[in-house]
């Protein structure tokens, strides 16, 4: 019989995740042909903003892995569901500014799914962004976030966009109404200044995009009664945008070519080359510059510091350890620039090798992992079945002592035999789908390059334009 999800074993977890990951990635990038009636939707926004509750909201499944889960798949995840007829893909993405990762290697990231996909004649229905309603001001990382949805997509995909504000019930959670704290007119207040303000949303709006509410419930108050409805209320909202989303592209004429997509496949220009990447490298600059100069006038301090009246070597001493930390500290961010300089200097063929080995790395880890889990259950498996013999072999009596083993011994050896067993035949499994997805992916970027360099793609958006979504 099959284990339970709540008896599963970590390893046939990881599996299932990884494998569902894989049939989504085979779609989105045209390793496998997708669905006739398939819709490929973006999922933007900064880091917090609500990605993973609405991608969770429309599919109806726990879309929020734990740390050993994401540290073994990409950081773009995608997860498919069925509505009105048409199999929906959301691709969730990672947000800019974010404190664990440089804007170009999230740039680097995202750009190589996205060319890939190009190159293979999937294209983009829609870009969903969203953005917390809850924020008093729309601070670094709220601009950055907007400016980099520009640059990648370009002006003539703007129409393709919905504007999904979240967090209504004033920054907690999303399905509650607003509070005292967060009342109705200070929302929508700032609703009207991100519809208005040039530097928010106003130049994607007067290109096309739409501004939608998401988890909008009105003035009522929510009680602990009403949460478990409050997830239905959710869900339904999070439909109603995706329905919104589909009928809009309709209007529109069909699925939308991003500007980051014509830049790097069908112009061959580096990252850097690219409007997005060439903003990303505008920063990387000042931040250089910025580090050179911080370096430059500690070199000064020290300088200045030779010339002055000696001092206790106690002193020298803390001195001399201070300037050498911040020596250090500058260089390794002056180190950190520049790699993410090398990574902006890459074509799409360069990212799409640079992803395939972060993958394959992050798999063999993740596998080796379970591998280590299982020999430690191994390991401890032979140290019962070694005690239990110790203790038959302890008296002339090997049916009274076994008796007594049995009331004490017997039930751990025989539990965690079944946790080896379960736990092998697991492994096998991973191993098995982690072969599978390595091959796949690939003969996947291998095909999307010959597909970039050679066929091109102008013929098949034609194509697209008239066959899908009709």
């Amino acid at each position: 019989m099959e284990e339970s999800s709540g008896l599963k074993e970590e390893a046939e977890i990881a599996r299932e995740h990884i494998e569902e990951q894989a049939k989504g990635f085979l779609a989105f990038t045209g390793v496998q042909k997708p669905p006739p009636n398939a819709v490929f939707l973006l999922v933007m926004g900064m880091t917090g903003s609500g990605k993973s509750s609405f991608v969770a909201s429309c599919t109806g499944r726990n879309v929020v892995v734990g740390h050993g889960l994401q540290s073994c798949t990409s950081d773009i995840t995608i997860f498919d569901f069925a509505l009105d007829g048409h199999k929906v893909y959301l691709i969730d993405t990672p947000g800019f500014n974010d404190t664990h990762k440089s804007d170009a290697e999230t740039l680097a990231t995202v750009a190589t799914y996205l060319g890939t996909s190009f190159a293979q004649n999937v294209f983009i229905h829609g870009i969903l962004y969203l953005h917390r309603i809850s924020d008093n001001r729309v601070g670094g990382s709220g601009r950055r976030n907007i400016d980099m949805l520009k640059a990648m997509i370009g002006e003539a995909a703007y129409a393709n966009v919905a504007l999904v504000t979240t967090m209504w019930g004033g920054g907690g959670s999303a399905a509650m109404p607003a509070t005292t704290t967060e009342t109705r007119d200070t929302l929508l207040r700032r609703e009207e200044e991100l519809r208005t303000d040039p530097s928010f949303f106003a130049e994607l709006i007067g290109g096309g995009a739409q501004l939608v509410r998401h988890g909008d419930f009105g003035d009522t108050r929510a009680t602990e009664s009403s949460r478990d409805a409050d997830a239905g209320l959710l869900r339904a909202s999070a439909l109603a945008i995706v329905r919104q989303i589909v009928s809009q592209v309709r209007a529109t004429g069909g699925p939308a070519v991003l500007l980051i997509q014509h830049e790097l496949v069908e112009d061959r220009r580096r990252l850097e080359q690219t409007s997005a990447g060439a903003m990303v490298l505008r920063d990387l600059d000042k931040m250089a510059a910025d580090y050179m100069g911080q370096l430059a006038a500690l070199k000064d301090m020290i300088r200045s510091k030779t010339k002055r009246a000696a001092t206790s070597a106690a002193v020298r001493s803390e001195e001399n350890r201070e300037e050498a930390e911040l020596k250090t500290e500058f260089k390794d961010k002056l180190a950190t620039v520049n790699e993410a300089r090398r990574v902006l200097g890459s074509g799409l063929q360069t990212l799409q090798s640079r992803e395939q080995e972060a993958l394959t790395q992050k798999l063999e880890v993740a596998e080796q992992g379970f591998r280590e889990e299982l020999e430690r259950k191994e390991r401890r498996l032979q140290q019962l079945e070694r005690l239990m013999e110790a203790k038959r072999s302890e008296t002339n009596n090997p049916a009274a002592t076994s008796t007594a083993s049995k009331t004490w011994l017997a039930p751990h050896v025989s539990k965690a035999r079944e946790e080896v067993r379960k736990g092998r035949r697991a492994l096998a499994r991973l191993s098995q789908t982690t072969d599978g997805v390595k091959e796949g992916l690939a003969t996947g970027l291998a095909t999307s390059v010959s597909s970039a360099l050679v066929t091109g793609v102008v013929g098949a958006i034609a194509t697209s334009l008239v066959c899908v979504l009709m």
